[in-house]
């Protein structure tokens, strides 16, 4: 004898809402994982200048200790949650944060227009009199196989990576392949609890 009934299999068999919070947080936890690796592969890694000639412990030393895969390891992923709306889950990068409150990381997503680099100004003191003196300091930056030392730059803007971007729109086309297996093993394991 088979199963008949008015209504749908997901109310009738399943304990609806439980069955709804159980599926959607499964759903949401596989989504929200595969955006956080998909930004990862996403995110450049940055390489030994020539002008360091081979010199890498200079390289990262000027670079205030970071290494070249800081970026991409920074990435990581809220709990997921229920709300009211359904279930939510964030990914985000543990970068520092700059004076002005951007992330290193908002400057590779987001292209950049060009603008002018200005050496900070320094103070020292003269010893010998006592006065304040002031002096501009000097940007150095590698170019091809030498460095060039410059008070102020035109930086010419660059062109954005948009790892988030694009993995964002990667998930809103692949997203069911992520949750149709979810969906079939959730419905195996409620049916067997029943």
């Amino acid at each position: 004898m088979g199963y008949s009934a008015d209504g749908s299999l997901a109310t009738d068999l399943f304990p609806g809402q439980e069955f709804i919070e159980d599926v959607g947080g499964a759903i949401t936890d596989a989504v929200i994982e595969r955006w956080r690796d998909g930004v990862a592969f996403r995110t450049p890694v940055a390489r030994l200048p020539q002008a360091y000639k081979g010199h890498f412990e200079d390289w990262i030393a000027d670079r205030g200790g970071r290494t070249p895969r800081t970026m991409r390891d920074s990435w990581r992923r809220t709990l997921v949650f229920q709300t009211d709306e359904g279930h939510t889950a964030d990914v985000f990068s543990n970068e520092p944060f700059n004076a002005r409150g951007d992330q290193l990381v908002d400057y590779v997503e987001e292209d950049t227009r060009p603008h002018i680099i200005q050496a900070k100004p320094r103070i020292r003191i003269n010893k010998r009199t006592g006065e304040v003196e002031g002096y501009r300091g000097t940007l150095r930056f590698p170019y091809g196989p030498e460095f060039i030392y410059r008070v102020s730059v035109m930086h010419p803007g660059t062109q954005g990576v948009h790892m988030q971007r694009d993995t964002e729109a990667e998930i809103a086309v692949i997203w069911e392949e992520v949750a149709g297996p979810i969906l079939t093993a959730k419905e195996r394991e409620w049916a067997d609890r029943l």
